[in-house]
Order: structure tokens, then sequence, then C-alpha cells
């Protein structure tokens, strides 16, 4: 998740997870943390999650997935399982 107002950006591995960490925070809008509902709304220029599905991510994931693949010959190009990802 790439939020609009941020600045600066960690990276970490915590096994078995890789951790991005985006700055400044108050991106979240649970409540009793540092954010609201508004300024979810504010940060995030569209909802990402449709039927379940991050449909940023897996967009962007995919077409990383396929650049690198033009690299091999006779790859044809992947593309997404909808119901793995819903799943995930």
């Amino acid at each position: 998740m790439v939020w609009r107002n941020s600045e600066k950006i960690a990276f970490g591995v915590r096994s078995p997870w890789v951790v991005a960490w985006y700055c400044p925070g108050g991106n979240t809008p649970a409540p009793g943390t540092s954010g609201s509902g508004a300024a979810y709304e504010k940060n995030v220029a569209r909802t990402c999650i449709v039927d379940g599905m991050n449909v940023c991510y897996n967009k962007l994931a995919l077409q990383a997935h396929n650049d690198k693949r033009l690299n091999h010959e006779n790859t044809p190009p992947m593309s997404t399982d909808f119901d793995a990802a819903k799943a995930i």
C-alpha cells in the first residue's frame, strides 16, 4: 500500500514476511489508533480491495513478474488467478 502523503519508507524482513513502514503515520482508519476514517480517505487515492482481493497489488505484481518473464525464451505471460487471490 502506498499512501499519498507518505514521504519516507523503511523495509525489513521479519521471517517469513517482508515489511514496509510508510511515514508519516496516521493513515489507518482503525479506531483508537493515530489515524481516523477521514485521514484514511484523505490519504488513499482509491480503494484497492474489490471482492476481497487487493486489485492494485495484484496488477502491479503481475506486471513485475511478466516483465521478468520477457527475459526468458518461449515463456508466455502469466495471468491472475482471481479465485486464489481472493482466498489469500
